[in-house]
């Protein structure tokens, strides 16, 4: 019951898993019985940061930097909690301190980076992107920054750990930030659409919801399935989800698998908000094929892109897609376009976002 170090591993593997509430205790735990080790607590701060306590983990980042002032991962831990907060000049000045006590921790200067580029300074952010790929050349992060500023080719989807991040940190405010804030209509346009098409002759539908987040579709859509499934990257926005109590399973997984698991057994799949994290669709599109039965119906939205033949990655950091890629993709993979409607998605920085939500049905 006094083993710190197998208090603070024991976190790192329920944080692996997604119980990051469960993670957070036991890394607390291993602090309160050896609050001077460096190691357990920053452990502890990376937790915080995964669960988006950036209040909380500043302070832990700033407890590490008393205990040891020369470690370059409390400065950086520090700079990336404050980027979470807007904290830009904050975050400039701790990020420049974890480069200096660590030149080869591509991490920060991946995320001093972002601190440049969220004040458009983007020459410089370029700069420091193209330093932490020099150091770890696997760094998609980088890369994918770096193609946003239109210096590198762009990707043909958002990286993993990018989205997984991402939404981990967003998801004890997302949906009021969505909802409340931005105006967020993308589930409820998706079910109106179905109710009309549907009417009341079928309410026994197997769906799957693909990037289901917090759950926001799930209990439109409940009272028309018989069976309701859900996948995210993002653990923490699974457990949200899981909350909710009206999914039959959920996964922590990319897109595909799920869906090459339940070949021929979906009446529906959708997908709200999610095709603005990948550019090329090709590989979705194949796996909803093989998940739908005859006639099964493939529902999503895009932001509409005007000035790309198929995709675009813009500043925002997100995808927007061509109509006609997305209409001739949809017909390569054997389905019909039922509709292709116009519509405002949210607001974003007071802007209408334009969109696009498609029905297709497998022919």
């Amino acid at each position: 019951p006094d083993y710190a170090e197998a208090y603070s591993n024991f976190g790192a593997l329920l944080q692996e898993v997604g119980r990051v509430g469960d993670a957070l205790q036991s890394y607390r735990r291993a602090v309160e019985l050896q609050p001077t080790h460096p190691e357990w607590v920053f452990n502890y701060g990376c937790g915080l940061l995964e669960a988006g306590s950036f209040d909380d983990a500043q302070a832990v980042f700033h407890q590490l930097i008393q205990l040891a002032p020369q470690d370059a991962r409390a400065w950086d831990g520090l700079c990336n909690a404050q980027l979470h907060q807007k904290q830009f000049e904050s975050a400039i000045t701790n990020g420049h301190k974890a480069i200096e006590f660590d030149p080869t921790n591509a991490d920060a200067w991946f995320h001093l980076g972002v601190a440049y580029q969220s004040i458009k300074n983007s020459d410089k952010a370029i700069e420091l992107y193209q330093k932490a790929l020099e150091l770890d050349a696997g760094h998609d992060s980088a890369h994918y920054f770096l193609a946003i500023l239109g210096a590198v080719e762009v990707p043909d989807k958002s990286p993993t750990d990018y989205v997984k991040d991402l939404f981990d940190g967003y998801a004890e405010t997302f949906d009021n930030a969505l909802v409340n804030n931005l105006e967020y209509r993308t589930p409820t346009l998706l079910f109106e659409w179905v109710e009309r098409y549907i009417g009341e002759t079928e309410k026994n539908l197997d769906i799957m919801d693909l990037g289901c987040g917090t759950g926001l579709i799930g209990p439109l859509f409940r009272n028309i399935a018989a069976r309701l499934l859900g996948v995210d990257l993002s653990p923490k926005m699974v457990e949200k989800a899981r909350e909710r109590n009206v999914y039959d399973e959920l996964f922590v997984d990319d897109l595909v698998p799920p869906l090459q698991d339940n070949k021929g057994a979906l009446d529906l799949v959708l997908a709200a908000d999610v095709f603005v994290y990948l550019g090329d669709l090709d590989d979705v599109f194949a796996a909803t094929v093989e998940s739908l039965r005859a006639e099964g119906l493939f529902l999503f939205s895009t932001e509409k892109s005007e000035s790309s033949d198929r995709y675009e990655l813009r500043e925002s950091g997100r995808y927007a897609h061509a109509v006609p890629y997305v209409e001739s993709l949809a017909k390569s993979h054997g389905f019909s376009v039922l509709s292709n409607d116009d519509v405002v998605l949210r607001k974003d920085g007071g802007r209408d976002i334009n969109g696009s939500i498609y029905a297709l049905r497998l022919n």
